[in-house]
């Protein structure tokens, strides 16, 4: 069973980055 937490946590922190470079 693979850690699909950090998975979550690595796409949240992708899409807030892109939302935060398109932002800026």
């Amino acid at each position: 069973m693979w850690d699909t937490a950090k998975d979550y946590r690595i796409l949240v922190a992708m899409h807030a980055r892109e939302l935060f470079l398109r932002t800026v």
